[in-house]
């Protein structure tokens, strides 16, 4: 559903564009969990975070750093995160995602 960065060691996990901090949340399966918006079309969900550093309703902009890279049961890596985009309610391949125009994802 989305793609998975793993490394041998601790990365930070940045915002990949401005948006607004919606959820935080422990998932036993999927670890820590921070849902963005960017825009009433446009959310992207990071799981597996540690050392989460924004809380909701925080307003970030893109580069910013969430957290680290931490472990969930899904990705079976100690330093990883699965990333999701979401575009008017539906999943897209975050790879397509990277080479849109996102000023088209209003």
């Amino acid at each position: 559903t989305g793609v998975l960065y793993k490394s041998d060691n601790k990365f930070d996990c940045l915002m990949v564009l401005d948006g607004t901090v919606l959820n935080v949340k422990k998932d036993e399966l999927l670890g820590n969990v921070v849902e963005i918006e960017h825009n009433t079309n446009l959310r992207t969900i990071y799981y597996g975070i540690d050392n989460i550093s924004v809380k909701v309703g925080d307003v970030l902009n893109q580069g910013e750093v969430i957290g680290t890279s931490g472990k969930s049961n899904v990705t079976n890596a100690s330093n990883g995160m699965l990333f999701e985009v979401y575009y008017n309610g539906k999943l897209i391949n975050p790879e397509e995602f990277y080479n849109m125009d996102v000023s088209t994802l209003n």
